[in-house]
């Protein structure tokens, strides 16, 4: 389209003088209808219009379909600008259009009855006319701007509340309570069967059918709660959707998966116990035999060179008691999280230089060969120096204890992004034939023929002390390769 034609045709100036002409040749081509049949003998005759008249209807016409292309267009884009007049709903608008043409023809049926009376015709009824004209066309022209907008259906009045009633439905089937919703259902189910007249029989069976499954939901969850009373931990509802009774299937799934965890936690605690007591029943018991029998041979011994002897084993034995009830001790504050904790910037690596000078004589001992590997740049973790070197003590005891001899240990401070990891690699001296999470359990050695003078308490008071910390401490088994993992969150 020709730029300058677009401007004018899509002008303000334009679409008020294609406005005027339609009105006026529209009123124009009424008067001389009315003026020619109903106030003239001639019957209407399409053939019998004056030549005039077919170039009215021209005008007309040709008008009309300009505006119609032209309205709610602009010259500066092809968009469609509504105005203040196009709010009004188009349901509205169509019943607007409708009584105006029906206040026009009973405007004419009077005019009719009055036959010869064209006084009355040309004070009134043209004016009439030609207001009536220009309200419908302006209605008319609205109705088109929506068409070509794409909202003819989406603004009309229906379409509002059926959308709001439809929300409102919607929002209070997902946040309103069941006696909420339970009322909605007995005062619109009602309704909407009450003005389905047509289809009252589909509307009460798709209720029934409604109900029907709402049952079924219900019965399936009666019979969950039922297996779960009696004792079936690991049975499931299935009820399928988002509504209530698959809200409540789901809630009931829940708790039985809690329940489930609880008992499972509640047996390994109570094995635990079980092993506990029995371990340390063992690991005390066998010093403090050998304490009471060397405290018999003192009594009946005169030799200064066996009393001496004697005296040595038993400070050795004295000595692991000692350690074993600290040990027990320390495990037990640990575990109960009753220990101060000062956070604060640490450097890992300083604490592993520190182990290794404090247990050089025990690695040369076992010819241990440490590499240590570290990024340039220095890691600060946010930690309590004293805990985390007792946790890293803990680890270096058990690598000195129960790494192989002459063999390497890896010692790798990483940077995990938010954390830092300090991870400890050896090759055991035992075959590790028990699972990671076994050697995590208190009195839990690699070796368990407890060959060793461990009390397996030191990766377990480890772990605790970390975790008062806010870090983690696993380890992991791949053969006979023990890795321990220490997680802390960097400093800032």
């Amino acid at each position: 389209m020709d730029i300058k034609w677009k401007k004018f045709s899509y002008s303000a100036a334009a679409k008020i003088i294609a406005f005027i002409v339609v009105v006026v040749s529209y009123t124009g081509l009424l008067a001389m209808l009315i003026n020619k049949y109903l106030f003239g003998s001639e019957n209407f005759d399409y053939v019998n219009i004056p030549e005039y008249g077919w170039y009215i209807i021209l005008v007309l016409a040709g008008a009309f379909i300009f505006l119609m292309f032209a309205i709610g267009r602009s010259p500066e884009d092809d968009e469609i600008h509504l105005s203040s007049i196009d709010r009004i709903y188009n349901d509205i608008n169509i019943a607007l259009c409708l009584a105006l043409i029906m206040i026009w023809g009973a405007g004419a049926v009077q005019m009719a009855a009055w036959e010869q009376n064209y006084q009355i015709y040309s004070q009134y009824f043209f004016p009439c006319t030609l207001l009536i004209s220009a309200l419908g066309l302006t209605l008319i022209l609205s109705l088109a701007k929506h068409i070509k907008n794409g909202t003819f259906l989406r603004h009309t009045l229906l379409y509002t509340l059926g959308l709001a009633l439809y929300k409102f439905i919607k929002d209070v089937a997902s946040s309103g309570s069941t006696a909420t919703k339970i009322v909605l259902i007995a005062i619109l189910y009602p309704l909407i069967a009450s003005m389905a007249t047509f289809f009252f029989v589909v509307v009460v069976a798709a209720g029934a059918w409604f109900a029907l499954q709402k049952v079924k939901e219900y019965e399936a969850v009666k019979a969950g709660i039922k297996a779960v009373k009696e004792g079936d931990l690991n049975y499931k509802i299935d009820v399928p959707g988002d509504g209530e009774f698959a809200m409540l299937a789901a809630d009931i799934n829940s708790i039985t998966d809690g329940l489930n965890k609880a008992v499972e936690n509640e047996i390994k605690s109570e094995r635990m116990k079980s092993e506990l007591i029995t371990n340390v029943s063992h690991d005390i018991r066998t010093p403090l035999t050998s304490v009471i029998t060397y405290v018999d041979l003192l009594k009946n011994e005169s030799d200064p060179g066996k009393i001496a002897e004697y005296v040595q084993v038993l400070e050795e034995k004295s000595q692991r008691l000692k350690t074993l009830t600290d040990d027990l001790f320390e495990a037990s504050k640990a575990a109960s999280g009753n220990l101060p904790v000062e956070l604060k910037a640490i450097d890992p690596a300083e604490l592993i230089a520190q182990g290794l000078g404090e247990f050089d004589e025990q690695i040369q001992a076992r010819q241990l060969d440490f590499k240590i590997s570290q990024p340039e740049q220095k890691i600060l973790v946010n930690a309590d120096g004293k805990l985390l070197w007792r946790a890293i003590e803990n680890v270096f005891l058990n690598i000195c204890k129960y790494a192989l001899e002459g063999s390497r240990v890896y010692i790798d401070i990483v940077d995990q992004g938010a954390e830092a990891g300090i991870i400890f690699k050896n090759i055991s001296a035992y075959p590790l034939n028990i699972s990671a999470d076994e050697l995590m359990e208190r009195f839990k050695r690699g070796d368990e023929s407890r060959s060793s003078q461990g009390s397996g308490l030191g990766l377990s008071i480890a772990q605790s002390l970390l975790e008062i910390q806010g870090g983690s401490f696993t380890v992991e088994i791949d053969g006979d390769l023990f890795k321990a993992i220490i997680r802390l969150p960097k400093s800032n």
